[in-house]
């Protein structure tokens, strides 16, 4: 299979569509930028993320995963025999749907039954730069969701759940075999609806797992599911979607999704704390809080990063800007989302991160290409 990158740029000022729709031109405060820029055809894409932060010098504990120092016992783990401590659970309340579903012998709201249910295991070079790096993140898509996004790319395996039931025991060996094909980390993609299945995977592979966790979520979560996760997920990525309560429930089915997000964001930051590089430039903990531009979402979008920037701290989190939105699934049936978000739109939205002085990266316009959603066929399974 063909893997075609993505355009991340590290300041969003520095995107030539920032640049054209009026925004800062100025880097993120503390940024160096790299002498020599790699070239893309004419344009000039920075993926050094040199900005002043917080890197830990190999050999110090805080450099080490969670997982590696400690694990929380809260959703697995082993008792004095050795058997697994893991409930399924009877009157299913892991997401906000508490859809009470007895996960023992039928399915969730989520598509969720009594086994872990998985479509893709394999390295993955989509990601942001401080993610995915040279060698790919070891990234692991879960099958069902609690969101029913109308424009979902990965809705063969969210919406219509194709996937493979398997035990957890077999999870815990993928992580491994990630690890093994050079994985710069292992990457949960949508795992929350299997959050006692993942931990107890997670116990059981704690020591062998040398690389860092990452969470990656639709942003839709229950505090009290990701504390279930605590001491095992180093990163979290999260979507935050919307702020407009009637757009969150007019293309996801969720009104209350800012409210939910909210909540579960600011426990992410309360767990894993601001971010962290290893020498390499990697990312090995922190929250980085993903926005993917809507068409006609300019307001909306603005709404999310003022959010984030009053929430958080200068420094606290990293912010991902998205540009890939392209009609999937059931897009067709909302006109007004039936198309690729414009360069003007994308623009005034990275002009306005810029204008509020938030760090991260920013995909290029050319980004929205069907080509970056991989192929759902069991790999690695």
């Amino acid at each position: 299979m063909a893997f075609f990158t993505p355009k991340w740029y590290n300041t969003f000022g520095s995107c030539p569509l920032a640049v054209a729709c009026g925004a800062y031109l100025e880097t993120a405060p503390g940024a160096v930028l790299p002498q020599n820029p790699r070239i893309l055809g004419s344009k000039t894409l920075r993926l050094a993320w040199e900005t002043s932060r917080t890197t830990e010098s190999e050999g110090e504990a805080g450099h080490l995963p969670h997982h590696t120092r400690y694990g929380a016992q809260r959703a697995g783990g082993r008792d004095r025999e050795g058997e697994s401590r893991m409930k399924i659970p009877v009157n299913c309340k892991l997401c906000p749907r508490e859809c009470g579903s007895d996960r023992r012998t039928g399915i969730g709201f989520c598509g969720g039954g009594a086994q872990v249910k998985v479509a893709r295991a394999a390295l993955h070079f989509w990601e942001e730069p401080c993610i995915s790096g040279k060698q790919g993140s070891g990234t692991v898509f879960f099958s069902g969701c609690p969101l029913k996004c109308c424009f979902c790319q990965n809705y063969t395996i969210s919406a219509q759940n194709f996937g493979k039931e398997i035990p957890v025991s077999r999870l815990a060996e993928i992580f491994l075999e990630l690890q093994e094909q050079g994985a710069h980390n292992i990457n949960l993609v949508n795992p929350m609806h299997f959050a006692p299945w993942v931990a107890e995977a997670l116990e059981q592979v704690r020591g062998k797992l040398k690389i860092p966790v990452v969470c990656n979520t639709g942003g839709y979560d229950k505090v009290q599911t990701l504390r279930m996760l605590e001491g095992y997920v180093d990163i979290y990525l999260p979507d935050l979607k919307y702020a407009d309560s009637a757009r969150a429930g007019r293309y996801s089915c969720a009104p209350d999704y800012f409210a939910v997000a909210q909540k579960a964001i600011t426990e992410m930051v309360r767990q894993v704390g601001p971010p962290v590089f290893g020498p390499d430039g990697m990312l090995q903990k922190g929250v980085v809080i993903r926005h993917l531009a809507l068409p006609h979402g300019v307001k909306d979008s603005i709404q999310v990063l003022q959010w984030i920037a009053q929430q958080f701290a200068k420094g606290e989190v990293l912010l991902s800007l998205m540009s890939q939105y392209t009609p999937f699934f059931r897009s067709g049936e909302f006109p007004e989302i039936n198309r690729r978000i414009s360069s003007y739109e994308y623009g005034k939205v990275l002009s306005y991160a810029a204008g509020l002085g938030l760090e991260g990266y920013c995909q290029e316009k050319s980004s929205a290409k069907e080509e970056y959603t991989p192929d759902f066929d069991l790999q690695g399974v």
